[in-house]
């Protein structure tokens, strides 16, 4: 065992591991994690480990925060392997295929970095490492074989999001962190529960939003020129394009409000359900008043721009979306989705309908768009509690738990919001 921090004290390194930073919900809510931690904490050295090279979000990476790889090889998901998705893609159903190829793709990640953590660690000497999303459980079984404290934020459902025998190296992992982070108090529950997470080693920290920074990204340009008619409503979904996020029951739903009111639907993503949702858009007739975007880098925009924000997933555990959506000041349909739906939004900022009823979705939808003045006291409703999950709240949280893992005395959290 090699035992890097000989004493308690104020920390001097911080590593925090994440797979990438593609730009989704959780790799947002890193960096939002991180935006926050190297303002209000400048004095602690900080270090960005990722397994992928960086993309877009690599700007948002505050200056002070170095950035390194796990190692320099192709990351497991890219030329190497794409010819197994081909493969399995060509005869079998999307979600057989797709089980399949997540599962391999996960157990080499696993490997890999069992493979390569403990030299990364051995050279940076962290204090403390904090582990994002995929290769959590890895990175958790190293640092204690190396006698570091590791702090672990689960943004995924585990028994959503980990297939075949990475589920059961994830769950053996992240047993073995120093604490674990849920992002909503169900997801707590369902770690306690299902997984057998000790519960004096699990807490819930939302993700947080940098709310001054909503404020100013609100007002940026909006790039995208679409819909021709302006003084239609316009319905806007941030997802990947997966199963889970429950896009052809939002397509459904879609048709059916077109029956009703006149109204363009906006989707931002990507992902391999793609052509099967185009396909859809073109049977359902509704192909003019809908558009399929790729994965939008600032979405204030266009948030601004909404008349309604739609989330149709089958399970989510604190979608990001939905808060960027209150803080933007927008009203919410949602599916009432397991986990955090009921934790995401407020009983007067948003109206929750059944998992998978595209009718129910489709009244609410028309209730909201037909009723001006109620999209308004929703949009008032959503930005009053986007509050509690403000930047600050979170960094104070994330302090607490680190004087009482680490020993560390008189830290100053920032100043929380009212």
């Amino acid at each position: 065992m090699i035992q890097l921090r000989q004493q308690q004290g104020p920390i001097q390194h911080e590593v925090h591991f994440c797979y990438n930073l593609a730009g989704y919900g959780a790799d947002r809510s890193m960096l939002t994690l991180l935006q926050g931690l190297a303002k209000h904490e400048p004095e602690v050295r900080r270090t960005l480990l990722l397994v992928k090279p960086p993309g877009a979000m690599r700007a948002e990476l505050p200056a002070e925060i170095g950035l390194g790889m796990l190692d320099h090889e192709p990351a497991p998901d890219e030329e190497r392997t794409g010819w197994v998705w081909r493969l399995l893609a060509r005869g079998l159903p999307f979600r057989l295929s797709h089980w399949l190829w997540m599962a391999g793709w996960q157990l080499r990640l696993h490997y890999r970095v069992l493979k390569q953590m403990p030299q990364r660690l051995h050279e940076l000497r962290p204090d403390l490492v904090v582990s994002h999303t995929y290769g959590s459980g890895a990175t958790a079984l190293v640092c204690r074989a190396m006698g570091i404290p590791c702090v672990v934020y689960i943004h995924g459902w585990i028994r959503r999001h980990t297939y075949g025998p990475y589920r059961w190296l994830t769950v053996r992992g992240i047993r073995c962190a120093s604490h674990v982070i849920a992002i909503s108090r169900l997801h707590a529950d369902d770690l306690i529960g299902n997984q057998r997470i000790p519960s004096e080693r699990v807490s819930v920290q939302y993700n947080s939003l940098d709310l001054e920074d909503i404020k100013v990204r609100l007002e940026g340009r909006d790039t995208v020129d679409w819909p021709p008619d302006s003084t239609v409503p316009l319905v806007l979904n941030l997802a990947r394009y997966y199963p889970e996020k429950g896009l052809d029951v939002l397509l459904d739903a879609f048709a059916l409000l077109l029956r009703q009111r006149p109204a363009y639907l906006l989707l931002c993503g990507d992902g391999p359900e793609l052509p099967r949702l185009r396909a859809q858009a073109v049977r359902l007739g509704i192909s003019q008043q809908v558009k399929f975007l790729d994965w939008v880098a600032d979405p204030f925009p266009l948030l601004k721009r909404a008349s309604l924000y739609v989330l149709a997933s089958r399970w989510e555990v604190l979608s990001r979306s939905l808060l960027e959506a209150q803080a933007a000041g927008l009203a919410v349909v949602s599916t009432d989705h397991p986990l955090s739906a009921r934790e995401a939004v407020s009983e007067h900022s948003a109206i929750l309908v059944p998992v998978d009823d595209a009718v129910a979705l489709a009244e609410a939808m028309f209730k909201v768009l037909d009723d001006p003045e109620l999209a308004v006291r929703m949009g008032v409703a959503g930005q009053k509690y986007a509050v509690r999950f403000s930047q600050q709240r979170q960094i104070a949280a994330y302090f607490a738990l680190r004087q009482q893992l680490l020993g560390e005395a008189g830290k100053t959290a920032p100043q929380m919001l009212d």
